[in-house]
């Protein structure tokens, strides 16, 4: 059950903004909890919107892979934008996430 639940956590972190659309694709095929995955990937990059150039482009993506509840991944879309470090915030007790926000703020170094 542990393997599982680690699995489903990290498949999201495939789903986010500046993964490859090819490793998305595959991903989504065999992440286990697909439902949350995709819904934390939407809200994810909406609250990273003004950090991430093409985000609507890829939210638009994520809400075509048919969300299992598509009005709440409507909702989730539309979750405001963040500040830098509302997000470092938010990120810092998740482990590793917070670095790839800071990369973002770098600028995506």
């Amino acid at each position: 059950m542990q393997r599982l639940r680690q699995a489903g956590f990290a498949g999201m972190y495939f789903l986010f903004p500046g993964v490859p659309r090819a490793v998305r694709e595959k991903a989504l095929k065999c992440v286990p909890l697909r439902c949350a995955a995709l819904d934390e990937a939407i809200v994810s990059t909406a609250v990273m919107r003004d950090l991430v150039p093409d985000a609507d482009e890829h939210l638009a993506w994520l809400q075509a892979q048919a969300p299992c509840d598509e009005a709440m991944a409507a909702r989730l879309a539309r979750s405001p934008a963040y500040p830098p470090q509302k997000l470092l915030d938010f990120y810092g007790s998740t482990s590793g996430v917070e670095h790839y926000v800071q990369a973002l703020l770098d600028g995506g170094q």
